[in-house]
């Protein structure tokens, strides 16, 4: 069976499809669905960052929230500016906090494994135990100094730079 381009199915499947740019799927019987065909693509490349009280700007979990974004989605994808280039850094060292604490305020060095300069556009913290965390920052070395590259407060776990805007690490 001749393998066919997600772009020639619709115009929000094509918006969707080309997140995996280039992706082909075998010829189908039917018309695309956004639930059979859309969705598992945006579940995999753009839910985790786009839904509600995550970093990106609009959740992306339904038809009707997609559907008016489908011209920005295929901008984007096309232009390979989404999805983003996730790296996750861990912190690996764990803290105890008492079973009477009632907030929590840590610092945290990271270890980013960077080999040359390195700029960031965004930056989230997401704590193990948010209903104790109160503040933390995050720490990296850069040259010969510490950085703080992101930081949590309740509410504000995210960090996004203007357009344009990018920090050294």
């Amino acid at each position: 069976m001749p393998a066919i381009s997600l772009l020639k199915h619709s115009h929000l499947l094509a918006s969707a499809a080309l997140l995996l740019i280039p992706l082909t799927v075998t010829a189908q019987t039917g018309t695309p669905s956004f639930s059979k065909d859309v969705a598992p693509i945006l579940y995999s490349n753009c839910v985790s960052c786009h839904r509600v009280g995550e970093i990106g700007p609009m959740p992306l979990t339904s038809y009707r929230e997609a559907k008016p974004f489908v011209d920005l989605i295929a901008h984007h994808t096309s232009n390979r500016i989404m999805p983003a280039s996730d790296v996750t850094l861990r912190n690996p060292n764990t803290f105890s906090v008492e079973p009477t604490a009632r907030s929590f305020y840590q610092d945290a060095m990271i270890t980013t494994g960077f080999t040359e300069d390195t700029f960031i556009q965004s930056s989230e913290v997401r704590p193990g135990l948010p209903g104790y965390t109160h503040h933390a920052n995050v720490y990296a070395q850069v040259g010969e100094e510490e950085e703080c590259v992101a930081g949590y407060t309740p509410g504000g776990a995210s960090r996004q730079y203007p357009a344009g805007v990018a920090k050294l690490i």
